[in-house]
């Protein structure tokens, strides 16, 4: 298992810490209730890029390299700073890498519904084009509470499904497929290599060829719960994925309930101004990262 969250890791994985950038002005343009989840989510987010600097490069205030491997690494993959990606989303958009395209992994790749280059226990995973709900020998192991939702001729419809072993060791995603109304197998991410690959092809993808940036969240759970193991052993701990990860559902962020229509304007305007968001202070401990 990749139990290291060190720099490398992070540029793998920038989406699961981009409330690190979620400013107060952000914040003080959404919905109170998600703000303060969202808020809290960002103080463990720090919080562990924090103790990772502390263990990898040997002194807390180094953190600020973290902030900049998401900052740069996230815009690299999605075409935009994490900030104004939140901007987006908190007005009913999606942001997908910026290299996604229908049919990039090749001919035929939108209507495969079976994961190649993996079988659990000698058995085919595929999924179901009418549903999306991922199958293995005739069981549904669909996970529950993970379904990304997207914008289908303005309602809120599934748009990536998500499936897990037994092991934990692999994490299945389909996706909708808004031409034919159907769903195809899009993705698995292998927790033990660190590698997301096409179900089609089985060529190594990363999250600039995801169709959405919460599904590539979910697709790092499994690698996130070991970091969080290999920094605080196997006791208890305040953070686990719930508190820490971004997620669509829980934070408000799903297509039908967008940032309330009067801050509209004040969200647009935060994307204006780009640099006005930008805090003072960087690296030290307490501080917060450049927004």
């Amino acid at each position: 298992m990749l139990k290291e969250l060190t720099i490398a890791q992070v540029q793998k994985t920038p989406a699961a810490f981009m409330y690190v950038f979620a400013s107060d002005k952000f914040l003080a343009c959404i919905n109170k209730k998600y703000a303060n989840i969202i808020r809290t989510k960002r103080a463990n987010q720090i919080k562990l890029l924090k103790l990772s600097a502390e263990k990898y490069l040997k002194d807390i205030n180094k953190v600020d390299q973290y902030y900049s491997a998401v900052k740069s690494s996230f815009t690299s993959m999605y075409g935009m700073t994490p900030l104004n990606a939140l901007v987006v989303l908190a007005q009913g958009g999606t942001v997908a890498g910026k290299n996604w395209s229908k049919g990039v992994f090749g001919i035929g790749a939108t209507t495969n519904t079976t994961f190649n280059d993996v079988k659990l226990n000698g058995q085919a995973v595929t999924c179901d084009p009418d549903t999306g709900h991922i199958l293995c020998g005739g069981r549904d192991i669909t996970a529950t509470g993970s379904t990304v939702y997207s914008n289908v001729n303005g309602k809120a419809t599934a748009y990536q499904l998500f499936g897990q072993s037994q092991s934990g060791n692999f994490t299945f995603q389909s996706q909708y497929d808004k031409k034919t109304g159907k769903y195809y197998a899009y993705a698995v991410s292998n927790a033990e290599s660190g590698e997301m690959t096409s179900a089609s092809t089985g060529k190594v993808i990363s999250g600039a060829d995801g169709g959405d940036v919460w599904g590539n969240i979910v697709m790092v759970i499994q690698q996130f719960i070991e970091w969080l193991m290999n920094l605080f052993g196997n006791g208890k701990t305040l953070l686990n994925a719930e508190n820490t990860l971004p997620s669509q559902t829980t934070d408000g962020f799903t297509y039908g309930s967008p940032a309330p229509t009067e801050s509209s304007m004040l969200l647009i305007a935060l994307v204006a101004g780009g640099a006005l968001l930008a805090t003072s202070g960087k690296g030290k401990k307490g501080k917060k990262p450049n927004k």
